[in-house]
């Protein structure tokens, strides 16, 4: 922290760049971005919507990754809003026990994941403006997702297999019943839980802004001084060993820190195997990056969950995803080894489709909040 804050004095128009990189950041992408669906998912938690979802899923989450209904809840929107809405929901459903201590921690290696907008939009057609870039890394990223949820269902597995004796099915009438039950226990009016949800959802993307500005500063300063540099050494030994280009390890290593920076750098190098930039950013995206980290391991923190789950499951995303893209690219390796490009016409289109079924899926979930004011109104009405 004395070498920080020497450099801080040292530096002051190089920490200002930063600053006004990282708060540029988190103004336009981070909070448009998950603001809503933190309000959103909020509302859904506090009006019982989750439980009606919890009860209609807890056979199937119960059988296959061996966690409460509520748990597909958490997957669902960890991964439509992208990290760390996982991580902030867990630790929500965690402090107010709907879910158990290890289900919160399993569910913890696989909730977070890359939104997709993000792949399809941002990395494919943005960097490499190429959609089936996009399609490669989207398939990598949740499948692998996928396989760390069913290889996490034996974590603890003890506290967990009378649950899974007892679940069986109910019918969408039982489940509305139950998220009304849940929705009566709250003495909150609808604006005061309003209220709840948008104060909550600001604090915690304060916290994210102020991570996301920090590690901007950090990795600024990290690449003026050539320290970057310096920690690729080692990565670039085992590019050339591999007869791969030893340029994409300081893209790499900057990738390490922050996703967004590390997915640009490598699409930026020239002449170099699309696979192997595939490879690298499937890996980042796995590994979520130390500033995203930061932002999870804290929010798991506040609802005293072990973070080791979280981690075990970095490294077998990791894992999981080298040896899909190396499935993929046995299958299709002409379609990964050169860049096609498409029209402005097609990226416009491309773009179009992937917001309009992000904007479709909303409008179904405020329906459904909706319809359930209605009931909620007139069956109070009814009894009263």
């Amino acid at each position: 922290m004395s070498i920080l804050t020497l450099l801080f004095i040292i530096m002051p128009l190089d920490v200002l760049t930063a600053t006004r990189n990282g708060l540029t950041l988190w103004i336009q992408i981070v909070l448009p971005s998950l603001l809503p669906f933190f309000i959103l998912g909020d509302l859904l938690l506090q009006l019982g919507i989750v439980t009606f979802i919890g009860t209609l899923f807890e056979p199937f989450m119960r059988k296959i990754f061996n966690v409460s209904g509520e748990g597909a809840f958490i997957l669902l929107i960890g991964m439509i809003s992208g990290y760390p809405t996982g991580a902030k929901f867990i630790a929500q459903m965690k402090k107010r026990n709907i879910i158990s201590l290890e289900e919160a921690e399993r569910l913890s290696a696989y909730s977070n994941a890359s939104n997709p907008l993000f792949i399809l939009s941002a990395i494919a057609i943005g960097l490499f403006h190429n959609q089936m870039v996009g399609w490669v890394l989207a398939f990598t990223h949740y499948g692998s997702n996928i396989l760390v949820a069913i290889s996490m269902r034996s974590y603890k597995r003890s506290t967990c297999n009378v649950s899974h004796k007892n679940a069986k099915k109910l019918s969408p009438l039982d489940a509305f019943r139950k998220m009304h039950t849940v929705r009566l226990q709250h003495s909150k009016s609808f604006f005061e839980i309003l209220s709840d949800a948008i104060f909550q959802s600001i604090q915690t993307l304060m916290m994210i802004g102020g991570f996301i500005i920090s590690f901007s500063i950090l990795s600024h300063l990290l690449m003026t001084l050539s320290i970057i540099d310096w920690l690729s050494i080692p990565l670039i030994h085992l590019l050339e060993k591999l007869n791969a280009p030893p340029f994409l390890a300081s893209p790499f290593i900057n990738g390490l820190l922050e996703v967004t920076l590390g997915a640009n750098s490598i699409a930026s190098v020239d002449h170099a195997p699309l696979i192997l930039q595939i490879l690298l950013i499937a890996i980042l995206l796995a590994f979520n990056g130390l500033c995203i980290q930061a932002q999870i391991i804290t929010l798991l923190k506040k609802a005293n969950l072990s973070i080791k789950p979280y981690f075990l499951g970095r490294l077998l995303q990791i894992i999981y995803s080298i040896g899909i893209v190396v499935l993929i690219h046995s299958f299709l390796p002409i379609q990964l080894v050169e860049h096609v490009a498409t029209s402005s016409r097609l990226i416009q289109q491309s773009v179009f489709h992937i917001h309009h079924h992000f904007q479709v899926l909303t409008l179904m979930i405020l329906v459904l909040i909706w319809v359930y004011m209605i009931f909620y109104l007139l069956f109070n009405k009814q009894k009263s």
